[in-house]
């Protein structure tokens, strides 16, 4: 017998695992951590597959030298899932690996801590007889008399209680224990929930359907967190366990603590802001089973949660679910390959879900589940007022705030209520854009902004180029510029036109510590502050009922990415942080600053028109062969040579034109950014219409210096 082993070292960028012997006396598992020779070295590696015999041409073949951890530390289905994930996304099992596996469970580095537990040695019927027997010592009486009030006392000091197990009345036993994230979380009394009849009705009909994924589309505050909620209590009644995925750590806290009123005592927390002790110790919590509800960010889904039974993926639709380094997985689509190893369902749910989401629903792949009206004392959904920056450049004001956006906040200010200003930080790069008519650069081939490199406009799909316009093309105006500011900027200006008012901001610069967003949440919540200042962290899930005023700063910054999905994320974000407005007793009302009012996204995002924009969506996706009606590929090569990661970009270019005829080649074209940590970075794009061509195209190119990114 001989197994395939993972072990963490610079070799396994060419190899996925390496071969060793498995010693008759040693009952080696798959998915254990075993000791092998590596070199003149030894090496804990992990057991990832076994094999009767190998190649012949293989020679000097070691063995195992002992076995490091009594059970597997991965299961069967998280192997095939690892399986899966390095071919799918062109990367090394060792990656996908690291996913799966804290450092200190790899390297046997964990801490083990104890606690001493105490148990009756007699039925409780028996109690009333054994207290009457220590009437003379009334302290170990009342010791005993709360022992059997739990099933399990967890014993602070054994002082007093080794008397009472020298008379045979208790057992002491000393149990593996670990820290709990959620301790600081207690549990709070909720109020009576009942749900609507319409509640009723989608969680029927996810419970009765026979399909393992579902698409549950309700619009902000129409009760989709209810949803999840009741469908993982069904999971744990049948002794499963739950995932439950959000977008930003920043809605963690709230969700943590729903979850804990819900199930007190079963819930664990992942995500990447953990020290390596937390990750070890919350990941044995959840191996054991004494945590049964996982809630964190996309990497929960490589938690060992072995008796899966549910997923949930709130706000599926976020682009944070797609991981930006190797592996460049998609949370959304390991999720669906999970269901079926471990014959678990996954509920997504969005007020916008991905226009390739709903297409499938739409087409009866998953089922679709509808919440279409907010609940509760929630109001319908807040009136979005459009203002025309246009007008206001013509007017001279250059103030990030319009007059209609400083009267509403003087209003907010005046009426002691609370304000959001939103700032779209992503995509705030060099697209062009007229502030006398709204013009924007365009690509006429692929229907993308065409970002600005020098003294040229290029698009970073087709490699289409044409020169900076001095004018603009549509009115001739000189007032053309790159749009994009910073939420410092906004903050201090706020101060300037409203120094009274007490602003907090939440940005990538404020919320860098582990429980910066949980901070900045509840100071908002407990009004210690009049304004939030925010990027997309605060776009979604806050549910703050202050908040009356929304504020969109520039709403067109994100339709300059060089991004065929730049329309669809636009529609997203004002949707979504529109959606924390008018979540109390009274009607909410947001702001929309832009330069483009007829832009699409824009037009149907102030109406909430998911619908009217899914259907305009759709049609541009198949008119130019975008998802969902192709796959884009990705195929970018790394360099700190400009010079070589553009000619070995060419060169695989007429590689796979001349292998794959067939192809649609696109570029090499710089990649956005171009340049990072001191490499050049060159892109190849290929829509794929064909699945299959995927693994012939993957089988073609070399691994090492490229990126591989499936979209």
């Amino acid at each position: 017998m001989y197994a395939e082993i993972v072990i963490d070292h610079q070799l396994s960028k060419l190899h996925d695992s390496f071969t060793y012997e498995v010693p008759a006396e040693l009952p080696v598992q798959l998915g254990q951590i075993v000791l092998v020779p590596f070199g003149p070295v030894r090496q804990r590696g992990v057991v990832v597959a076994f094999k009767d015999q190998v190649p012949a041409e293989i020679k000097g073949i070691k063995n195992i030298l002992k076995i490091s951890t009594l059970e597997p530390v991965l299961s069967k289905e998280q192997l095939s899932l690892a399986w899966w994930m390095s071919k799918e996304y062109n990367c090394t099992l060792l990656h996908v690996i690291k996913l799966m596996l804290p450092f200190e469970i790899w390297k046997g580095k964990q801490k083990s801590s104890y606690t001493t537990v105490a148990t009756l040695n007699f039925p409780v019927s028996e109690l009333p007889a054994k207290l009457v027997e220590l009437r003379r010592a009334p302290k170990q009486a009342a010791l005993l008399q709360e022992i059997a009030q739990q099933q399990s006392y967890i014993c602070s000091s054994v002082q007093g209680l080794k008397v009472l197990e020298q008379k045979g009345l208790i057992q002491l036993e000393k149990k593996r224990s670990w820290r709990s994230l959620t301790h600081k979380y207690q549990p709070e009394p909720e109020k009576d929930i009942s749900l609507t009849a319409k509640q009723q009705q989608v969680l029927e009909a996810f419970q009765k359907t026979p399909k393992q994924v579902a698409l549950l589309h309700g619009i902000t505050s129409s009760g989709k967190t209810e949803i999840y909620l009741q469908a993982i209590k069904k999971v744990l009644a049948e002794a499963k366990q739950a995932i439950y995925l959000v977008p930003e750590i920043a809605l963690t806290p709230q969700t943590i603590q729903r979850l804990v009123n819900r199930f007190p005592g079963q819930v664990a927390v992942w995500h990447h802001l953990l020290s390596a002790g937390e990750k070890a110790d919350e990941w044995e919590r959840i191996r054991s089973g004494e945590a049964r509800v996982v809630v964190g960010s996309r990497s929960a889904l490589f938690t060992p949660a072995f008796q899966l039974g549910l997923i949930v993926i709130d706000e599926e639709h976020e682009g944070s679910y797609k991981q930006d380094r190797s592996p460049r997985y998609h949370a959304r689509e390991v999720a669906m390959q999970m269901t079926k190893l471990y014959q678990a369902k996954l509920l997504m749910g969005s007020a916008t879900p991905d226009i390739g989401t709903y297409y499938k629903a739409s087409q009866g792949d998953y089922e679709l589940l509808e919440l279409a009206e907010r609940i509760g004392s929630a109001n319908g959904l807040p009136k979005i007022e459009m203002v025309d920056l246009r007008d206001e450049f013509k007017k001279k004001n250059y103030s990030y705030f319009s007059d209609k956006l400083q009267l509403e906040l003087a209003n907010i200010l005046n009426g002691k209520q609370q304000a959001i200003l939103f700032l779209n930080r992503r995509g705030s790069a060099s697209g062009l854009l007229c502030r006398d008519c709204g013009w924007r650069s365009v690509c006429p081939a692929c229907d993308i902004t065409l970002t600005v490199h020098g003294p040229k406009l290029l698009c970073h799909y087709c490699g289409h180029e044409e020169a900076v316009p001095v004018r603009c093309p549509a009115c001739a105006s000189v007032a053309i510029k790159s749009v994009g500011v910073g939420t410092q900027k906004v903050e201090t200006e706020l101060k300037r036109l409203f120094p009274q008012a007490r602003v907090l901001r939440a940005d990538s610069d404020t919320t860098s510590g582990k429980t910066a967003h949980e901070e900045i949440y509840q100071k908002f919540k407990n009004y210690e502050a009049d304004i939030l200042v925010g990027t997309q962290m605060i776009a979604k899930g806050w549910d703050l009922t202050r908040v009356n005023l929304v504020g969109i700063i520039i709403a067109d910054i994100g339709l300059h990415m060089p991004d065929f999905r730049a329309s669809e994320r636009i529609f997203s974000l004002i949707t979504q942080v529109a959606g924390r407005a008018g979540r109390g007793d009274d009607p909410g009302k947001v702001i929309l600053q832009t330069y483009t009012p007829d832009h699409e996204a824009v037009i149907f995002g102030t109406r909430h028109d998911y619908r009217g924009f899914y259907e305009n969506e759709i049609k541009v996706r198949q008119a130019f062969h975008y998802p969902p009606f192709s796959r884009v590929l990705t195929l970018t090569y790394v360099d700190q040579n400009e010079d070589k990661a553009k000619a070995e970009s060419k060169k695989l270019a007429q590689e796979l034109k001349n292998k794959l005829p067939e192809l649609e080649v696109l570029g090499p074209t710089p990649a956005y950014p171009p340049k990072v940590y001191g490499k050049y970075h060159f892109d190849l794009l290929i829509k794929l219409q064909n699945e299959a061509l995927l693994a012939k195209i993957l089988a073609t190119m070399p691994r090492l210096g490229w990126r591989v990114d499936v979209g």
